[in-house]
């Protein structure tokens, strides 16, 4: 499926970042540019020790409901795409829950949060991405000493100094559920070259009302080398792996037919254990082609995903003595999927320095195959796509189109912006955009969905508040969905209190159709008669994220995520009605970092109530 595929363009804010190009307000909380808005991290007035969660709570969008994974804020998500994330415009590809909660403030310059991604990050079933860029300028701890930042080799208020060459974090987490959590980064920052590595593992246990417990393990390892071979010439090579391993304690029943009987004995036979493996290797050649910015990259890269588990007839025969299966067992199975791809991409200005242009072409290749149904399927695709960014005075317009060829359809998706700084406080922003996506697993019949959205964003050093007016129509596999969304958010500093409070409500309208033809047969498209019943559904959800700075180094955080009863006859998820958690944590001479949570999660059966402890060593 070549919708799994999530790409991307690296070079527009960079080019926009070199020639001054960027809006006025680059210096404010939160900047409204083109098909984004960008979260400035040092300048929310933060105390440094805030995890990437606490950050993402701040955020205009509702990006997560249950406060700890998943990154679906949307309750649709999980139909037309959810949040991914990025670092440097790479995909992440590890643990959700360790970056989540261990990556603190102090170690992030920005975050891009990009929801119209078809054009520039070129992602498919509408994805949207966060891109995270880390700061450059400053060790892991050693540039943080009480709600300060330290830039450079300068000391800002007084204080402390910029971080070394070489730092990083070793921690060690554990939970209530049985579950464990060891992770160790390391980074260094030299004039030429910088690498940056990441190793995490992590184990849980889980059981669902008498059922079998689920024993589960992860273990992933991240390396990013960046080296500017010239003042011209950038080179970074990524490598990721992952292994996970799902286990059910208990045992299956195998059957022996040789003891002539009628009725076939039985054994026990330990419940085999499924395995995940996920490999990625992306190198991007960087090259900056004139002093005003112009930029040239190429991609080189390649995903690989493997998974498999079961037990072979031959190992029950083989171990249990002539004991096997009589379709009790459970079947062997090895499905594995590559995607190579390539992306070049230029970016220039036009006629005018405050015109510039990104122009690319991006292509791949799938190869899957699924051994339970028996099937190999390769595809291709090649992207055309181009984006013009143009700035007149306070006004900003954007305007970029993406054309997809593949074997089996063609399509374009396109995006249209504009913002207006009403004053050096306030923001107006509105786009429009036109994305595909598969309304159904196996369905080659591609559709689109239109989203419209209004910002206003007033925002001053210790207090910002976004209000949203969005609108949605799609087409899923279930019917048409029209959805109406109103939504604010605001942070505020005072004191010792930093407030985080949202209040978002969704209206929608789902009228249903019947489908012919089945929409899961891959050589056929699926047809629609749509029918006259409406279903109406109307909820809200509500976000509160106070904490305190105590002296001491103390900080004591909570955090609620309450969504209201829905009708869910259209959706396939449906998140916990409320998440709360409350944490207290405690840094000591700079270097520790001892943390305690708890959580609960109304309506969710695993692991609805737990208490999380842990410690983390900067150095």
């Amino acid at each position: 499926n070549l919708e799994y595929l999530t790409r991307k363009s690296r070079i527009l804010l960079l080019g926009l970042a070199i020639n001054g190009a960027t809006s006025p307000l680059a210096a404010s909380p939160i900047e409204q540019i083109g098909d984004r808005y960008i979260v400035h991290v040092p300048e929310l007035d933060l105390r440094g020790d805030e995890s990437l969660m606490d950050i993402l709570l701040m955020c205009p969008d509702v990006i997560t409901l249950d406060g700890r994974t998943t990154l679906d804020g949307d309750p649709l998500a999980n139909l037309y795409g959810k949040f991914v994330i990025r670092f440097d415009n790479v995909e992440y590809g590890l643990d959700y829950n360790t970056l989540l909660h261990n990556l603190k403030a102090r170690e992030i310059e920005k975050i891009q949060v990009c929801l119209n991604t078809d054009v520039m990050k070129g992602t498919g079933s509408q994805k949207k991405v966060i891109d995270i860029h880390l700061r450059k300028d400053v060790g892991a701890v050693k540039g943080l000493e009480g709600d300060y930042y330290a830039e450079g080799n300068d000391k800002k208020n007084g204080r402390g100094t910029a971080g070394e060459k070489i730092s990083g974090r070793v921690g060690l987490f554990g939970d209530t559920y049985g579950g464990g959590e060891a992770i160790t980064s390391v980074r260094y920052h030299g004039d030429n070259l910088s690498i940056l590595s990441h190793v995490e593992g992590n184990m849980q246990r889980s059981a669902f009302y008498g059922a079998p417990t689920n024993h589960r393990s992860h273990e992933g390892a991240k390396v990013t080398m960046s080296w500017d071979i010239t003042s011209n010439d950038n080179l970074m090579i990524t490598a990721t792996q992952t292994y996970t391993r799902y286990r059910l304690a208990g045992y299956i029943q195998a059957g022996n037919s040789q003891t002539g009987s009628s009725q076939a004995s039985t054994l026990s036979i330990p419940n085999p254990a499924d395995y995940s493996r996920y490999y990625n290797v992306e190198v991007d050649y960087l090259r900056t082609l004139s002093k005003n910015g112009a930029s040239m990259l190429l991609t080189l890269a390649s995903d690989h995903t493997g998974d498999n588990g079961g037990i072979h007839m031959s190992d029950i025969r083989s171990d249990y003595g002539g004991i096997y299966a009589d379709g009790y067992y459970k079947a062997a199975y090895h499905n594995r999927s590559t995607y190579p791809y390539t992306i070049l991409e230029f970016y220039f200005p036009l006629f005018t320095p405050n015109l510039w242009i990104t122009a690319g072409f991006e292509g791949g290749l799938s190869h899957e195959r699924d051994c339970l149904v028996k099937e190999t399927s390769h595809s291709d695709y090649e992207d055309f796509y181009a984006q013009a960014d143009l700035t007149l005075g306070k006004w900003g317009f954007m305007i970029g189109d993406r054309f997809r060829r593949t074997n089996t359809s063609n399509h374009n998706a396109y995006t249209l912006s504009s913002y207006y700084h009403i004053n050096t406080h306030r923001t107006l922003q509105a786009s429009f955009s036109q994305q595909y996506y598969n309304a159904a697993l196996g369905d080659i019949d591609q559709k689109p969905v239109y989203r419209a959205e209004l910002k206003h964003t007033y925002q001053k050093k210790n207090f910002f508040l976004s209000t949203m007016i969005r609108y949605i129509d799609q087409d899923l596999n279930v019917g048409q969905v029209k959805t109406f969304n109103f939504g604010n958010t605001l942070f505020w500093h005072i004191g010792m209190l930093r407030l985080t409070a949202g209040l978002s409500s969704y209206k929608e309208e789902l009228r249903k159709c019947e489908v012919k033809n089945g929409s899961l047969n891959k050589s056929e498209t699926s047809e629609k008669t749509y029918l006259s019943e409406k279903i109406n559904s109307q909820y809200f959800v509500f976000k509160l994220a106070p904490q305190l700075s105590l002296p001491s180094d103390w900080r004591l955080t909570a955090t609620m995520l309450w969504s209201t009863h829905r009708n869910e006859e259209g959706l396939s998820y449906a998140p916990a009605n409320l998440y709360a958690e409350a944490a207290v944590y405690k840094t000591i001479s700079r270097h520790w970092l001892l943390e305690a949570r708890y959580h609960d999660i109304a309506g969710q059966h695993l692991g609805n109530r737990a208490a999380t402890i842990g410690c983390t060593y900067y150095f």
